[in-house]
């Protein structure tokens, strides 16, 4: 009786916690900080998912204190969750899985958003709130638009 009534309660909280879960949060695992130089300064930088088609870059100046940080969102279609379909589309030879733009956030394109966001009017060296863009384009020729979130 004992063990009927733990694990009927075992079995309702679990499926109370399962309701409160995003089905995609699993996809990314939370990692420390990476550290990047760009033009002789040094900042940290993360990448976080914001829903399954967009990712939130943040960057800001390393050191002591709290510098202004970059938040720059973009789309991101993650090769997890189109795995399925671009396999099969290469399987059978069809030109269907180059539709997916499913390139790697890598240390070159952080250091381009910083550049660009230091264009943008971005200060990292003050204090402030973060400076919230958006990447508008293709990585190669990319723009940021300022935006207000919310």
């Amino acid at each position: 009786m004992i063990d009927e009534t733990y694990a009927a309660a075992a079995l309702k909280n679990d499926r109370a916690h399962q309701s409160q879960r995003r089905p995609y949060r699993h996809l990314v695992t939370p990692r420390p900080p990476r550290k990047i130089c760009v033009d002789a300064y040094k900042y940290g930088w993360t990448v976080r998912e914001l829903d399954p088609w967009h990712v939130a870059v943040r960057a800001w100046l390393d050191g002591p204190g709290r510098q202004r940080q970059l938040i720059i969102s973009m789309k991101f279609e993650n090769p997890w969750l189109h795995f399925s379909e671009t396999a099969t589309a290469r399987a059978r030879g069809d030109k269907t899985a180059s539709q997916f733009n499913l390139q790697s956030i890598t240390p070159g394109l952080v250091a381009d958003l910083i550049r660009a966001g230091i264009s943008a009017g971005w200060q990292p060296e003050e204090t402030g709130k973060p400076a919230h863009f958006t990447m508008v384009g293709p990585r190669a020729n990319f723009r940021l638009v300022a935006h207000t979130p919310g």
